[in-house]
């Protein structure tokens, strides 16, 4: 997940210019335009749609380069609280629907070096290109991807269902490689149209922060056991004619 390691690069180094700024004693208007110019700049990094810096003191206060907002509901006085309590660790909010863009998005945060100043990054998860990666698999097969909770952040599914039935069918196997009943190398479970798939789990990471968030891919079950139908032919091919000269003799 090297754009998430990216990210993650970002806001350090967000966190450390921004201190020189407060350090420097610029106002509202001042830190608005700088990141204003920070966002400029990851964007030709990142892309557009990825994330929006955004950075809170005094509980309340939101400078963003929309300029000075009050603080949004997922932003609150304990949130904030909880941030600079972390002494310059990252805290990440829950993956939740943002209000305004109608786009999943989880927030980053760390508290600033020397001010009681808070950096943040909104991130917009279902616009990161790691979901655009998709390796060599398998024809029919799906890659799914879920918050801690288990909710669908991403799919890339072959099946003809509704959003809903997916989202059931993906919570379905989270539950079962939190529970063990699906964690054996030839596990299985059957999809909403009835089809039986192999299924597979990775964590993905966020430099040394695991997110709680899985992969889950999905292939046709055949494909796990035409291996071993194949191997089963081939001993059959060379025991028989081995058995029938052992006999005759």
């Amino acid at each position: 997940a090297g754009e998430l390691d990216l990210i993650s690069t970002l806001l350090d180094h967000g966190s450390y210019m921004a201190a020189i700024e407060t350090e420097k004693g610029a106002d509202e208007k001042e830190l608005s335009e700088w990141v204003a110019l920070f966002r400029k700049r990851m964007s030709l990094l990142l892309g557009e749609e990825i994330l929006e810096p955004f950075i809170v003191y005094d509980s309340v206060v939101v400078v963003s380069d929309a300029g000075i907002q009050k603080v949004q509901a997922e932003l609150s006085n304990k949130w904030y609280k909880k941030v600079l309590a972390a002494d310059g660790k990252k805290v990440f909010s829950k993956v939740y629907m943002d209000s305004v863009s109608q786009k999943l998005c989880l927030v980053i945060a760390r508290k600033c070096d020397k001010k009681n100043t808070v950096i943040a990054f909104k991130v917009f998860v279902q616009n990161l290109t790691i979901y655009a990666f998709r390796p060599d698999l398998p024809v029919g097969s799906s890659v799914y991807i879920c918050d801690r909770a288990g909710n669908l952040i991403y799919s890339n599914s072959i099946l003809k269902v509704s959003q809903d039935e997916i989202s059931d069918y993906v919570k379905r196997i989270d539950s079962g490689f939190k529970n063990g009943s699906l964690v054996a190398y030839d596990a299985f479970v059957f999809d909403p149209t009835g089809s039986q798939r192999g299924v597979y789990s990775s964590p993905i990471s966020f430099g040394v922060q695991d997110l709680g968030w899985n992969v889950y891919v999905t292939i046709p079950y055949w494909t796990i056991t035409e291996p071993l139908r194949h191997f089963y032919f081939l001993f059959a091919l060379f025991t028989v004619p081995i058995f029938v000269v052992v006999v005759i003799m």
